[in-house]
C-alpha cells in the first residue's frame, strides 16, 4: 500500500508539472499526512467490522420507543445508541491500535525523519544485532 502511495502521489505530481504547476512531492513526501491516509485506508475496514456488529445488536424497539416519547435525533444518538455501541467502537479503536504498532512497510516507507514507533524501533535493534536491549529487566 505505501508504494502504491507512493506511486500514486508521485503520478499526481508529474500531472501537475505537466499542466504548468509545481510538484508536490516535497509536501506529501515523508508527511503525516500520508501516514495518516495509509493508516485509515488500511485498517478502515477492522474498526468498521466491530462498530457495525456492536450497531446490528440494536433492537429497533429502542429507537422506536426513544422517538415515541419525544427524543430528538441528537438525543437519541447520544442517550441510546452510543452508549450501546460504546464496547464494539472501544474494541475497534483498541484493535486498530495494536495493528498499527505493528504495522512495519507503510510506516518505515512513509513517516517523517525521526518519527520512530515501536515496530521501527525493535526493526532497527533487530537488524543491528542489539537483541540484548529488546529485554526488559527483571
Amino acid at each position: 500500500m505505501a508504494v502504491g502511495l507512493l506511486y500514486g502521489v508521485q503520478n499526481i505530481s508529474l500531472i501537475s508539472i505537466y499542466f504548468g504547476g509545481s510538484s508536490i512531492n516535497h509536501i506529501l513526501f515523508g508527511s503525516v499526512a500520508l501516514l495518516l491516509f495509509a493508516y485509515v485506508s488500511r485498517f478502515m475496514a477492522i474498526a468498521y467490522n466491530s462498530t457495525s456488529a456492536s450497531a446490528e445488536q440494536i433492537k429497533p424497539v429502542y429507537g422506536q420507543s426513544a422517538r415515541l416519547l419525544g427524543a430528538s435525533r441528537f438525543r437519541l444518538i447520544n442517550e441510546v445508541y452510543l452508549p450501546m455501541m460504546m464496547p464494539g467502537i472501544l474494541a475497534g479503536g483498541l484493535l486498530v491500535a495494536v495493528d498499527v504498532m505493528k504495522e512495519l512497510p507503510a510506516t518505515y516507507l512513509l513517516r517523517p525523519f525521526g518519527w520512530d514507533t515501536l515496530a521501527i524501533r525493535v526493526f532497527e535493534l533487530s537488524s543491528e544485532g542489539f537483541m540484548k536491549e529488546l529485554q526488559y529487566p527483571l
